[in-house]
């Protein structure tokens, strides 16, 4: 059974379920890093962006799920990092 899905913008009250799922995720809460990118998006055309990018680990398959489900594909670019010694 086919089920639709509507997807909308995202909005300030969706902070608590993206900090829910992302401290699943990595152990990290961050709610108000989310808050001010939400911020960012909603004012994102009046500022001229056209496009946003974001970084997940490639085991986050459900962050996967969630960025495509809101039209994210994978981009071009190449992400490096170097371990720094401790």
């Amino acid at each position: 059974m086919n089920k639709q899905v509507y997807i909308r913008h995202l909005e300030k009250r969706d902070v608590p379920a993206i900090v829910d799922m992302e401290e699943r995720q990595t152990r990290v809460a961050r709610p108000d890093f989310w808050e001010k990118r939400i911020e960012i998006s909603e004012s994102a055309e009046d500022h001229g962006i056209t496009t946003t990018c974001t970084l997940i680990t490639s085991n986050q398959t459900e962050m996967q799920q969630f960025f495509s489900r809101l039209g994210f594909i994978q981009g071009k670019m190449l992400h490096y990092q170097k371990e720094l010694s401790t």
